[in-house]
């Protein structure tokens, strides 16, 4: 029924199902629900790479009949979906995580009757590792980090020392903040403390 397409050229579809057998994929991580969840039919959404591999396939429903299943992708890579929900009742209890986003958000944590709209946003993965050497003698420290997404098109970075290299060196005793982009797009800000010899450094990530 809806399809969208992020900036790594993988593929997410959705659809209406009324099928207790369809083809499931964890991903490792994130949102995953293996089993059909009942009632008419479940909303099902499924995520190929741009050769066609399948590499995330999970229900999404409850106890009642769950569809229109619109798609979105922002440039941060995450996914939203909207439809609508007949598994919210006061007589039968929900299935499906309520998650407030806060920072002012609008939430409704209890279903307004038995026919409900839904809006769900799939977070991308992310994840950083790094690297720090104090500096020794003068300023000969160095720090690198590594930034990664589960779409990655084009990681750059840049320091606050004005490096867009992913490691920088000749650094002298002092913090370091470095901002990881994807594809034009904030991952994520951290900090690097380089210190003189006599005092262990601490890279904070």
């Amino acid at each position: 029924d809806n399809i969208a397409i992020d900036a790594c050229g993988n593929v997410y579809i959705s659809f209406h199902s009324y099928s207790t057998n369809l083809t499931t994929v964890d991903p490792g991580c994130g949102y995953f629900e293996s089993t059909f969840q009942g009632g008419t039919g479940d909303v099902f959404l499924t995520k190929f790479s741009n050769n066609g591999t399948l590499l995330w396939a999970t229900y999404f429903g409850g106890s009642q009949d769950d569809f229109r299943e619109l798609l979105a992708v922002d440039n941060k890579g995450n996914l939203f979906m909207c439809g609508h929900l007949m598994s919210y009742t006061a007589v039968s209890a929900p299935t499906l995580p309520l998650i407030d986003p806060g920072g002012g958000a609008w939430f409704q944590s209890v279903p307004g009757s038995n026919h409900d709209g839904y809006i769900t946003k799939f977070a991308d993965t992310i994840a950083l590792s790094s690297t720090v050497t104090n500096a020794a003698c003068g300023c000969n420290g160095t720090a690198s980090v590594t930034g990664t997404a589960s779409c990655t098109v084009s990681l750059s970075y840049l320091w606050s020392n004005g490096s867009t290299t992913q490691s920088i060196s000749n650094l002298c005793a002092g913090t370091y903040s470095v901002v990881v982009n994807n594809n034009g797009c904030q991952l994520e800000m951290d900090t690097a403390y380089i210190t003189g010899a006599s005092i262990p450094g601490i890279l904070s990530f």
